[in-house]
């Protein structure tokens, strides 16, 4: 049985977005939503 978490969606080494200031919320085809507890993460789940 391999432990191995298999291909990636994205490959690592992976570099986090930072915050940054801004007066306006960008426009085009996102989706913002405000950020509370001060903790980014990108998580990979597999099962």
């Amino acid at each position: 049985m391999s432990t191995s978490p298999g291909p990636f969606p994205i490959e690592p080494p992976i570099e986090p977005m930072l915050a940054r200031l801004t007066d306006e919320i960008p426009e085009g085809a996102f989706l913002y939503e405000p950020k509370w507890d001060g903790f980014r993460a990108i998580v990979f789940r597999g099962g």
